[in-house]
């Protein structure tokens, strides 16, 4: 099985916006767990939004890979 693409920006802002459908969500939050890349950049663009729930996205992992306090 070929690994999966890194997200596209309307991935990134939906998963943001929380408009995802459940399985849409739990592949890109797969994704997510193995590539750093993706996780910084989710970080990044949720804190630069000034998302109150940056630091509350899965297990958060997103602001710590972004350098983020728990």
């Amino acid at each position: 099985m070929p690994a999966q693409e890194c997200l596209d920006a309307n991935e990134v802002v939906e998963l943001l916006d929380g408009v995802l459908a459940a399985e849409a969500r739990a592949r890109i939050e797969q994704h997510m767990d193995a590539c750093g890349d993706c996780r910084g950049l989710v970080a990044a663009l949720a804190m630069a939004r000034g998302d109150p729930s940056a630091t509350e996205l899965p297990d958060d992992r997103l602001t710590t890979q972004a350098g983020g306090q728990k």
